[in-house]
């Protein structure tokens, strides 16, 4: 990698770093603040790498469910304000489960659609959301065009940024919206747990994201920035709550795992101090400095 993925600027800081015993080489551009990280040798392709025991659908958890549901809540209120109605066509690109379709659908969207590459994931949204389209392949939604598409914690995941941006404008209608979500890198909560923050995970997250790389990334593709924010209810209060959990000595490189595995230990914590925690993320976020970049653009 000679230019930056971004802005294609060639001042970059190159470093190792070592994470789960594997060795990743990190590229620090210096004129955008975007960073890529890449695992040494790796081959293996994005549909094995999410169909790993990471990604291996067992159920669905309540609190994340409820933590999530003030998320969707805030979301519809976005649709609204940007004049979607119940007839507008809508994509959810990697939309994983289908859990974020599936709340759509209660508030009576009729033309839903959902896009996730892992197998038994658009199998399960496929599932969940009878009268939704979910799609397995691009190639299916090819002739489509959409009024809103959402990036809700994807394009970390994905190698090429601005090839999926460059997609995104082509599906969307004139006046079309996007919103995009994706951890804030350079956030309060990052800083202090660096790599135990919930979000540092540089086998599936290549890409990590400064407000301002993001910003570069829409506007150089031809978008207007309508809002841009950094408050998160879910992926907000994980962040902060990772940041504790290496305050107080315990320190995980694998945050969701084991929130997942030893909720029996952490689960009394994490329900409790939650009304303290998240006011530290309130706080960040007015000075934009939230765990959660959300940028909502037009075309």
């Amino acid at each position: 990698m000679n230019n930056c993925s971004i802005c294609n600027s060639k001042d970059l800081k190159v470093s190792y770093f070592e994470y789960q015993k594997t060795t990743f080489k990190r590229y620090d551009c210096l004129s955008c603040s975007f960073t890529e990280s890449e695992k040494l040798g790796d081959k293996e392709s994005d549909q094995a790498k999410y169909s790993s025991k990471q990604y291996k659908i067992k159920n669905i958890y309540r609190i994340p469910i409820l933590l999530n549901f003030i998320d969707f809540i805030n979301y519809r209120l976005i649709l609204k304000k940007f004049g979607l109605n119940k007839d507008s066509y809508i994509l959810d690109f990697g939309c994983g489960k289908g859990i974020f379709i599936k709340f759509l659908s209660y508030f009576g969207f009729n033309n839903l659609h959902g896009y996730e590459i892992e197998k038994n994931r658009s199998k399960f949204a496929k599932n969940l959301n009878k009268n939704a389209n979910i799609y397995l392949n691009s190639s299916e939604f090819k002739q489509n065009k959409f009024d809103f598409i959402s990036l809700i914690h994807v394009l970390e995941h994905i190698k090429d940024p601005e090839k999926i941006i460059k997609e995104i404008k082509q599906k969307l209608n004139r006046d079309g919206i996007l919103l995009i979500e994706v951890p804030n890198f350079y956030s309060a909560s990052s800083r202090f747990a660096k790599n135990y923050w919930a979000h540092f995970t540089p086998q599936y997250h290549t890409n990590h994201f400064s407000i301002n790389s993001l910003k570069k990334l829409l506007k150089n593709n031809g978008f207007k920035i309508k809002t841009c924010s950094t408050l998160n209810l879910y992926h907000g209060y994980n962040s902060v709550f990772s940041s504790f959990l290496k305050l107080i000595g315990f320190k995980s490189s694998n945050f969701y795992q084991t929130l997942k595995f030893r909720f029996y230990l952490l689960g009394p914590a994490y329900v409790l101090l939650f009304p303290f925690i998240y006011l530290f993320e309130v706080f960040f976020s007015f000075k934009s400095d939230g765990s959660v970049i959300r940028i909502i653009s037009k075309t």
